[in-house]
């Protein structure tokens, strides 16, 4: 999740942000009236499924979906999602354009707009829809969001997560998650990360299986928007984008950029911060494309997903009119992107949020919004390296796992003496504040 991450913050343009004020997190009001709506769609859900199945194998679904509810409400009630209706009245548009020609799509549905800056969506066994914010900033325009939306939407038509339930409970698959959540309870950081990453996979199976349902969602999807107004070849598109992000090579983070923000008037910039790790023990040649670029290879299905579709559907290939976005969502587009280090904020993920800051700041050095928000993010480093609790912050280096330019970053960081990081932390915060 997080190289993801990591990932998709290279590729974007520079868009000036100074005056750009967050989304307000003081809405607790909201919060509690969709866990209002969340209970009682769960509610209905778990009886019919009282009504559809008996026995042992109707009690064990009871038991699975109601766990899986509770965790979901708590990740509502802690603020994991945004309420902006702006976010909220685009999406509902989105869903009544495409539900107007397409009876298949269930009335009975709750957009949820998630503070998760990647490129994804998912469906809930009730049919609870989750955008993640970050969908609004990579994807290029309108069409292609509703073909992410319809593939999503034919995940809950085609009842995926209900068949993978009963799969795993016909081969005594069950007591998996048991051990994940036990596991989960077992970790010293990071748990709420951990726990809602869980919720996510448990809706659709895995292996075989998992690429079964997606290519069946790829399908039902294509048919939901050939029927509506939007344009069928963006959900091509859109598939290309998500495998285009997995492959290209961003250019990640200069020396210039650190030299630049971390030379202080009480601080000169010292060379021995860039100074690397030694990794002896690795055979480097074998990591030797890791190094070479930032990217992360995170679906790698995709491609087959592509050439399937086309095959199936070749009218995709056609040319057909040009996708346009719309003013309301080229004005998303900017807010995501301005939301992106407040979301890595949220989620404790500081060390990335000030790798984001730099990488914007590399774009534009005078923004005032990135180094006040630098100055946040350092401030919860400091606090952790001082209570000794870094690692809940910030990762170690792994050359089997990480770019080039993220393991310079992390060698600067854990480079940094206490003292040295407050001093940073002092000019980034009284600097905002000036």
């Amino acid at each position: 999740m997080k190289f993801i991450k990591i990932l998709f913050i290279f590729y974007s343009g520079i868009i000036f942000s100074q005056k750009y004020i967050p989304i307000d997190t003081a809405d607790k009001s909201e919060r509690d009236l969709a866990v209002s709506a969340f209970k009682k769609s769960n509610k209905q859900y778990i009886e019919s499924i009282k009504k559809q199945y008996s026995g042992k194998e109707g009690k064990l679904m009871v038991k699975e979906y109601e766990g899986f509810f509770k965790d979901f409400e708590e990740e509502i009630k802690k603020g994991t999602f945004c309420f902006d209706s702006r976010f909220i009245d685009y999406s509902n548009q989105m869903l009544a354009n495409l539900r107007k020609d397409n009876p298949l799509i269930p009335n009975n549905t709750q957009i949820l707009i998630s503070k998760d800056p990647s490129l994804n969506a998912y469906c809930l066994p009730d049919g609870t829809f989750v955008l993640n914010m970050g969908l609004f900033h990579w994807l290029s325009n309108d069409d292609q969001l509703a073909a992410v939306v319809s593939h999503e939407l034919s995940h809950k038509i085609l009842e995926h997560s209900l068949k993978k339930q009963l799969y795993l409970i016909k081969n005594e698959l069950s007591s998996k998650s048991k051990g994940e959540a036990k596991s989960i309870k077992k970790q010293k950081y990071n748990k709420s990360r951990i726990a809602f990453d869980l919720i996510k996979n448990k809706l659709y199976a895995t292996g075989e299986l998992s690429k079964k349902n997606e290519y069946s969602a790829d399908s039902l999807g294509v048919i939901l928007v050939k029927a509506s107004s939007y344009n069928q070849g963006a959900f091509i598109e859109a598939l290309q984008l998500m495998a285009k992000y997995d492959t290209l090579k961003p250019k990640g983070l200069n020396i210039g950029t650190y030299k630049k923000v971390f030379n202080l008037p009480n601080q000169s910039f010292r060379d021995e911060w860039l100074n690397k790790e030694g990794f002896s023990q690795y055979d480097y040649s074998l990591y030797k494309e890791k190094l070479n670029k930032d990217s992360l290879s995170s679906h790698p299905e995709l491609k087959n997903r592509i050439d399937r579709l086309k095959k199936d559907f070749p009218e995709l290939e056609k040319k057909s009119k040009k996708s346009i976005s719309s003013t309301a969502l080229k004005n998303l587009q900017g807010i995501a992107k301005n939301e992106q280090v407040p979301s890595m904020y949220f989620f404790e993920e500081y060390g990335l949020g000030i790798y984001l800051c730099l990488i914007r700041l590399q774009e534009n050095i005078k923004d005032i919004y990135y180094k006040e928000w630098l100055g946040k993010c350092f401030e919860k480093i400091y606090e952790g390296r001082k209570n000794y609790q870094l690692n809940r912050y910030l990762e170690r280096v792994d050359p089997k796992k990480q770019s080039e330019s993220y393991q310079q970053f992390l060698n600067f960081m854990w480079n940094l003496s206490l003292d040295e990081i407050k001093n940073i932390t002092d000019y980034y915060t009284q600097k905002a504040s000036s």
